[in-house]
């Protein structure tokens, strides 16, 4: 018996005696627990609705939140969300559905991603950090709807800077190719562009302002990155599923500005098996097309499904 691998592009239950619970597939789609990848259980508690949701390959937290009414569709109270390695993701307070205080996210390795002060919904400051540390925020809300931008490269160097009235951008902002160098001067009113010059890596200015943004893409499209997948994947010989002939992994990555895959880690895990082969499988890739996002390549942040199915 082998295991196949199925492609499908980007994109044991727990012992309780909750008052409800809902098995979800890898899509957190409402399944049979045949298909479950986390289960949810839910009790009435003196200060609400406390919803638990857990790894069912692990039997370890996902996310643990109270609710104030029972179809669990208004959030009041403190949140806190895990990574498979059950590192908090992020945590923080909803008054009423709305995000209140302090939010604190971190990154799979533990180094904290950001943190957010709100008011009744509202930002108020947001900074946040690379993987490695380094700074990558800077946004500062203002009381007459005003808001100030910075953001860094992980290598230190200026990303782009700028302003925005009521959430939409407004006037002038800059963006730099990761060397320091000017790529982009943009003017905006409210959200809408009204003129933009772009430099090329040694400051040249160009003459050709077209939008060349686009996603970070596998060198030959969708068919040769499912053809890369097939022909590097190491088969399981010997493992067998149970109760179910399809598993799917989901992994979440960044593609970096010269195309490079990091920061891959397990977002839906099934086993340390399958779990290891699609880690495995994704970082032999060879380097992408870098997404460009105003005239410079930039860090690319996108999901990955794997299914495995068993042939007999």
């Amino acid at each position: 018996m082998k295991t196949l691998l199925l492609f499908f592009c980007l994109f044991t239950a727990l012992n309780t005696t909750a008052q409800n619970k809902q098995y979800y597939d890898w899509e957190w789609k409402p399944c049979n627990p045949e298909d479950a990848r986390f289960v949810s259980l839910t009790d009435k508690t003196d200060s609400g609705w406390l919803r638990r949701d857990f790894y069912l390959s692990t039997k370890k937290s996902q996310m643990k939140g109270l609710y104030k009414d029972s179809a669990l569709k208004i959030k009041n109270g403190w949140f806190r969300y895990f990574y498979v390695n059950q590192v908090v993701s992020s945590q923080g307070n909803y008054v009423n559905g709305k995000k209140d205080g302090l939010w604190i996210s971190n990154h799979f390795n533990g180094i904290i991603k950001e943190a957010a002060f709100y008011n009744a919904g509202y930002p108020t400051t947001i900074m946040a950090w690379h993987s490695q540390g380094l700074k990558s925020d800077s946004s500062v809300y203002h009381n007459d709807g005003t808001s100030t931008h910075t953001y860094w490269f992980d290598n230190g160097q200026l990303s782009h800077t700028g302003q925005s009235f009521s959430t939409k951008q407004d006037g002038k902002w800059q963006y730099y190719h990761k060397n320091g160098k000017l790529a982009a001067v943009e003017e905006y009113k409210a959200n809408e562009l009204v003129s933009r010059v772009y430099y090329n890596e040694t400051g040249q200015l160009l003459s050709d302002t077209e939008s060349k943004d686009r996603p970070a893409s596998f060198k030959g499209g969708p068919k040769k990155w499912r053809s890369f997948l097939l022909n590097n994947l190491d088969f399981l010989d010997g493992v067998k599923l149970v109760n179910t002939y399809f598993v799917t992994v989901v992994l979440a990555l960044t593609i970096d500005e010269a195309g490079n895959i990091t920061d891959v880690y397990v977002d839906v895990p099934v086993s340390p098996k399958f779990d290891e082969q699609a880690i495995k499988v994704i970082k032999k890739s060879p380097a992408w097309i870098p997404a460009v996002d105003h005239n410079r390549n930039v860090k690319y942040h996108t999901r990955q499904s794997i299914t495995f199915g068993q042939v007999d």
